[in-house]
């Protein structure tokens, strides 16, 4: 059996460009598929409708798919959500020259790809939860259903024609889940 290579954040940064996004999830290099248009535009949504919000009241920041963030060391992960709400009494933890956010986001967004398990997704969920995400949105474009997790046993799920009704990150928030998906 070949003997597994760890990788740092820091060589995860370096690495050059091939085409592909990559994770780093406990010092072990992740490749990452390109997305499928419809998951594209349902991270391009989700990306508008929680900037709109966090922008107009003055919340924090947004960062899309591409933001890294250096959730553990020793060996690191570095995990990219679909989309990320970091609350302004934290979103000054951005280290100019660091490749990566320092710390979990507040709220953590993943649409579900295609090949995704149902074992991928809640081990994606539990990690964001115990690396200090207050709230994760998984979507789902299959089943056009947002669950939102706040703990390992609460969830709740919003169906296309519900509205999420604020959420521990952004208690006044009112999205109607059609929004997010496309027409």
């Amino acid at each position: 059996m070949k003997a597994r290579t760890m990788v740092t954040a820091r060589e995860l940064a370096r690495l050059p460009d091939d085409g592909f996004r990559y994770e780093l999830i406990r010092g072990e290099l992740v490749r990452m598929a390109p997305a499928s248009p419809q998951h594209g535009e349902i991270c391009a949504n989700v990306v508008r409708e929680l900037s709109s919000h966090v922008r107009e009241r003055k919340l924090g920041k947004v960062y899309d798919g591409q933001t890294g963030f250096l959730l553990s060391r020793n060996p690191d992960t570095v995990r990219c959500p679909d989309a990320a709400v970091v609350l302004k009494a934290r979103a000054g933890a951005e280290q100019p020259g660091e490749p990566f956010f320092q710390g979990a986001p507040d709220l953590a967004v993943e649409v579900v790809s295609p090949g995704d398990s149902f074992q991928d997704v809640v081990d994606k969920v539990e990690m964001w939860l115990a690396s200090g995400v207050r709230s994760v949105w998984v979507i789902d474009p299959r089943r056009r259903r947002v669950s939102i997790y706040t703990g390992p046993a609460q969830v709740q799920h919003f169906e296309l024609t519900d509205v999420i009704p604020g959420d521990p990150v952004l208690p006044d928030l009112a999205l109607p889940v059609s929004r997010l998906f496309p027409e």
